[in-house]
């Protein structure tokens, strides 16, 4: 599964302003059960007046409430997401909300990077949304939020947007395209994690 995330993912390594990529993977998995690891998504990147923005949608067999719930425990964070090795919420708050902070760590292997963001949206279950209030050096902004649909009733459309704008900006000609082709890489990989782990009860330490 690593391997075709990469391979379909780094297609969009060449092109950076005003791409758009649509595809998708039907199964995965080495024996039965074969696992729906992405059933569509979708990624355009593109810049605007500041920033450069993307999104990955995918489709998830559960209801919207699940997707929120899970996403937002910061308790089983670990358990789905592979691009992190530390997620807590700061100041004392025991569940996410508007208003509260958090603060999530990358595994080594993409750097090990730090962020802080802050809640400026919590409407369960349909949008969460974020702004980086600290964060890795090369970085000016970053902003998320993160939506779930019903499709119908065993179905959700979950949307990941975010925008981020690259310092110095002078350099954000070279930076930006990289940057975001790390972020389109691992939303995917999370994207396909948190359906695996939704739908077949799989965590990621599981998955060898």
């Amino acid at each position: 599964m690593k391997a075709m995330l990469a391979a379909d993912c780094a297609n969009v390594a060449g092109g950076f302003w005003g791409l758009r990529h649509v595809g998708g993977w039907k199964t995965v998995g080495r024996s039965k059960p074969a696992v729906k690891a992405v059933d569509f998504w979708r990624f355009s990147l593109y810049r605007g007046s500041a920033m450069a923005s993307a999104s990955v949608t995918i489709h998830i067999h559960v209801d919207p409430e699940a997707v929120f719930d899970l996403i937002h425990d910061y308790s089983r964070r670990l358990d789905w997401d592979p691009f992190l090795r530390e997620a807590r919420l700061l100041n004392g708050a025991q569940v996410a909300d508007r208003g509260i902070s958090s603060r999530c760590v990358a595994r080594r292997a993409v750097g090990g990077l730090a962020m802080d963001t802050v809640y400026v949206s919590f409407e369960r279950p349909r949008v969460a949304a974020v702004n980086m209030t600290r964060g890795p050096i090369f970085l000016r902004s970053f902003a998320a939020s993160i939506r779930q649909d019903r499709i119908d009733d065993n179905t959700t459309r979950v949307t990941y947007r975010y925008n981020f704008e690259a310092r110095p900006r002078w350099l954000a000609f070279f930076i930006e395209p990289i940057v975001g082709w790390v972020f389109h890489r691992e939303t995917c990989r999370r994207l396909s994690a948190l359906k695996r782990f939704l739908e077949v009860k799989r965590p990621i330490r599981d998955t060898g």
